[in-house]
Parts: structure tokens; C-alpha cells; sequence
């Protein structure tokens, strides 16, 4: 059976989560734990030009800097 067009957006190898920060109530830390706690196995990537680190990940100042 062929996989559908929408494979992977509903099953992402990575991620990118923009406004992530230390802010425990920022709607991005939430994303971010929300992520985290669920397990997801792909990479996350961080985006927040204020911050260097979220946690104990490496934080990017905007999309293209990603890996």
C-alpha cells in the first residue's frame, strides 16, 4: 500500500519549535516539553534569536540556521 501524501507531515523526522525558550509558561517552552515528554524520536530544533540555549539544547536564531 502506497503511503498517503500527508506521511510526513503527521510523522516528522524533525522538528523546528519557534519562540522555545526558558519561560516554563511560553507557549514555545510548552511545545518544547510537550515534545519532549511524548517521546517524539526525530530532532527538534529550537528557534529563538534571544537565546543561545533552551535547557540543555542548542537554541538557533532563526530557521536557516539549523542544521
Amino acid at each position: 500500500m502506497d503511503r498517503s501524501p500527508l506521511y510526513p507531515m503527521f510523522n516528522p523526522e524533525s522538528v523546528a519549535i519557534f519562540g522555545a525558550s526558558n519561560n516554563e509558561q511560553s507557549v514555545g517552552a510548552r511545545v518544547l516539553r510537550n515534545m519532549l515528554r511524548a517521546g517524539f524520536e526525530g530532532d527538534i530544533y529550537p528557534v529563538n534569536p534571544k537565546h543561545d540555549r533552551v535547557g540543555n539544547i542548542v537554541c538557533y536564531p532563526d530557521l536557516m540556521a539549523t542544521p
